[in-house]
């Protein structure tokens, strides 16, 4: 059960977000009626999966929201947008990819590092250099001469 309540910052599974996955676990165990040791027994369960080698660190503590204070204090400096920028520039295009797809992607990244609407323009710049730089070579050349034409290249510049 523990499974569907993580979330996680990075593709490779290995770093949690502690926030929501601990918030995601709050919102259930209200509405089940959890008590602190279901909730300590919850978190460790996902601690003793994911992260085992956090286990020593939290198997004696009994009160759970000692340890999920621990959890979240660990990622105050955790710069999950750095995380998100690192994933959107490890994005490729596969080939027989659809563009669809990584456009898919690249737009659901982007509103992680860009979740403010006034950030929109942003948003709209790293789509635009993403389907630049998704596009085949010969493409990508036509395709960014016309939007030079329509926007000013600084706007993007790649």
């Amino acid at each position: 059960m523990e499974a569907s309540l993580i979330s996680f910052l990075d593709a490779d599974k290995k770093i949690i977000d502690w926030e929501v996955t601990l918030g995601n676990l709050n919102r259930i165990g209200t509405e089940r009626g959890y008590t602190n040791n279901n909730y300590r027994a919850s978190v460790l369960r996902i601690i003793q999966v994911y992260q085992p080698h956090l286990n020593y660190l939290y198997r004696d503590i009994q009160n759970a929201n000692e340890i999920a204070t621990s959890l979240l204090e660990s990622q105050l400096k955790l710069d999950k947008r750095m995380i998100y920028r690192n994933q959107v520039n490890e994005l490729v295009r596969k080939p027989n990819e659809d563009l669809t797809q990584v456009m898919s992607n690249l737009k659901s990244l982007g509103k992680l590092i860009y979740p403010n609407p006034d950030q929109d323009s942003n948003l709209h710049q790293l789509m635009i250099k993403g389907l630049i730089s998704f596009t085949h070579d010969d493409l990508a050349i036509q395709l960014k001469s016309s939007i030079d034409l329509v926007l000013p290249p600084k706007r993007y510049s790649l």
